[in-house]
């Protein structure tokens, strides 16, 4: 489970996920523990890893960064991305991570072509408001979603945690488990 929140300090206030991403990894690695071992990746701002998530061996102690997140992906089933997305145009949609400092570090499309083994295989629930969109066709995708899909992941655009009321995020908190537990091996036939 990743988390790139910039924070209430961001330049651009839309950015921060105003406590709601801290709060959505913590229910997402309960549902994920389920299923198996479960590795944390999070940024807030400038705090990342084991001073922002505690002294556990389930924390990645780097920062969610673009590199990070590559790095950690290919050695997961099940990814889930709860940052922002951004997309101008389909082709340079990114994931907007952060770097040790907290400064935005863009995932863009053009890395993941670059690395279609990094989540190739993997089930990818994006939490990612923009970063979600796919383009008008399955033939043809576009966008970080369309580009996951190509490398072989299954992806599943989960809508953003950041936007709406409560409830909303909580609704898209309980998708997220139930994509998660539904993929479970307890409950697989």
């Amino acid at each position: 489970v990743v988390l790139a929140d910039p924070g209430a300090e961001t330049p651009d206030p839309r950015l921060d996920l105003r406590g709601q991403g801290v709060l959505t990894l913590e229910a997402l690695e309960r549902a994920a523990a389920r299923r198996g071992p479960v590795r944390l990746l999070g940024s807030v701002g400038e705090r990342f890893g084991r001073a922002l998530l505690g002294e556990r061996s389930v924390v990645r102690d780097t920062p969610a960064s673009a590199r990070d997140v590559l790095l950690e992906a290919a050695e997961h089933e099940t990814v889930v991305l709860v940052a922002h997305g951004e997309v101008e145009t389909l082709e340079d949609a990114a994931v907007l991570c952060l770097d040790a400092s907290g400064n935005i570090d863009r995932l863009e499309v053009a890395q993941l072509e670059r690395s279609p083994d990094a989540f190739a295989g993997a089930t990818v629930l994006l939490l990612s408001c923009e970063g979600g969109r796919m383009g008008d066709s399955l033939v043809d995708p576009g966008g970080l979603a369309g580009t996951l899909l190509a490398a072989g992941t299954a992806v599943v655009p989960s809508g953003s945690v950041s936007t709406g009321r409560p409830p909303k995020v909580a609704a898209r908190r309980r998708s997220c488990r139930a994509v998660i537990c539904g993929s479970s091996p307890s409950t697989e036939s």
